[in-house]
């Protein structure tokens, strides 16, 4: 017996090209990038195309969508921070692209992979715009002391921060905000102060940094000001050292919610592009007779990001859901087309590949048959005890097994020799078929083979196949 899988790869092809092109609309967000990315146009084929694309394009789809990908996290202009995280995103894509080499074995672990993988690289580029925000911020009060005092060591270095301050930790350019905060205290101050004058100083410029990190909190979201500002009720009464801890607090509120805004402007961003691209999905299945039964749930998906879009802020849980939710059904479409496009190229190929190895085919709609999942038997040349046993399952794998109808399934020393000869004939003639079919443009792979040494001949009593045949005319009748 052989278990073929019939090769087709364009769920994960589609999959990973409408993911990529959501991601690149997110690194063409421009709020808080330090330096915009330049949005890179990303063809994908529509649905109603893709049972015209070959498997050699479809070869070619899956690759320039991970390319695409690899481009992504390799343009977008990565933090220090993360660049240990995005070095390892490569290395996720470069062995994603190894196991292309044989598709169709590969084929869960692929889809499994470049899910996640997408949800990685999502994430990354949100991290990495959040650290892009926070640390303009601190670079927008560096500046402020610049014309000021030009001559304080700590000034003179700070430009190649200004120019690239993905080189730079946050926290070291924090602390450069602190030292220059305080040359600025000395020298507005004449140099010359007292420690009490230096300290009220420092407290006044903390006061206003709090106030300043409540003030963006209040602009982007008045219910989470009215949560927090409790916490800073009569600052003009306390110390410089738990002014320290509030402006701490202020900035960890502040960075919270600017991350949260962030990742729902991000988002919504995308979830608008998978609209168009599932308005673009009805519209195929509406029409399309064998794609129909997957109307009511894409149209479900297409509610649901509508309502998500209207949200003042969307969790990553509330995305991912949707998200996958979105990939699941889109991939069962996309399946449903292989295996739409494996029935035609089998009805195409298999009945003149069979024919050219001596095997007749006298029942004309017998490959029809196989098509629509139903068991049929080939006559073989040599013998006309035995025969092919074929099926195709919904999942193209294509089953041959080589069977025998007989009176008895108590077989002679004799018919077992003659069995074996036999199932080696079959064998060879097995593997002709592989080859013509390749040659066709059928990608074929043996998922298992069992050699006529290791198994018997499967048997079938001749009145169990009439009664097959028996049942098989009343359930058309039925």
């Amino acid at each position: 017996m052989s278990i073929l899988s019939i090769g087709a790869i364009i769920a994960i092809g589609g999959i990973l090209a409408i993911t990529t092109t959501i991601l690149t609309a997110a690194t063409g967000t421009t709020a808080v990038l330090l330096q915009n990315n330049q949005n890179r146009k990303i063809d994908i084929p529509q649905i109603n195309e893709i049972s015209n694309i070959s498997y050699q394009e479809q070869q070619k789809l899956l690759q320039q969508t991970l390319n695409n990908l690899r481009n992504i996290v390799q343009e977008n202009q990565m933090n220090i921070e993360l660049k240990n995280e995005r070095d390892k995103l490569i290395n996720k894509i470069e062995n994603l692209n190894k196991i292309l080499q044989n598709p169709i074995s590969n084929y869960d672990k692929i889809n499994q992979e470049a899910t996640e993988l997408v949800e990685e690289i999502n994430e990354l580029i949100i991290r990495n715009q959040s650290i892009n925000y926070q640390k303009q911020e601190i670079i927008n009060q560096i500046k402020k002391y610049q014309n000021k005092i030009k001559n304080v060591e700590e000034i003179k270095n700070v430009e190649q921060i200004i120019k690239n301050p993905h080189n730079f930790h946050t926290k070291d350019i924090e602390n450069l905000l602190n030292k220059i905060e305080d040359a600025y205290i000395s020298y507005e101050l004449e140099i010359k102060v007292t420690k009490s004058e230096a300290e009220n100083k420092k407290r006044e410029l903390t006061l206003q940094k709090i106030r300043e990190n409540l003030l963006k909190i209040k602009e982007i979201d008045l219910e989470t000001y009215q949560k927090v500002i409790h916490k800073y009720e009569n600052l003009e009464n306390l110390d410089e050292s738990y002014l320290k801890i509030l402006y701490d607090q202020s900035q960890l509120d502040f960075s919270n919610l600017q991350t949260k805004k962030i990742r729902t402007d991000i988002y919504k961003i995308q979830l608008e592009l998978l609209k168009h691209n599932i308005d673009n999905i009805l519209k195929t299945v509406e029409k399309d007779v064998e794609l129909k039964e997957f109307y009511p749930k894409t149209l479900k998906i297409f509610q649901n990001i509508d309502d998500l879009i209207k949200q003042k802020f969307i969790e990553k849980e509330e995305f991912e859901k949707l998200r996958l939710k979105f990939i699941e059904v889109y991939n069962s479409i996309l399946k449903k087309i292989e295996y739409l496009q494996t029935q035609k190229l089998l009805q195409k190929n298999i009945k003149e590949t069979l024919e050219k190895i001596g095997y007749q085919i006298i029942d004309s709609l017998l490959i029809e048959k196989l098509t629509k999942g139903e068991i049929i038997y080939i006559d073989i040349p040599y013998s006309d005890e035995y025969k092919v046993q074929l099926r195709l399952t919904e999942d193209n794998q294509i089953y041959f097994r080589l069977v025998k109808f007989t009176d008895s399934l108590t077989p002679t020393s004799y018919e077992k020799q003659k069995d074996l000869e036999i199932a080696q004939k079959w064998c060879k003639d097995y593997d002709k078929i592989l080859e013509l079919l390749k040659e066709n443009g059928i990608i074929i792979e043996n998922i298992k083979r069992i050699e006529p040494e290791e198994t018997e001949i499967t048997y079938i009593l001749k009145e169990e196949k009439k009664k097959q045949q028996e049942q098989q005319k009343y359930m058309q009748i039925e």
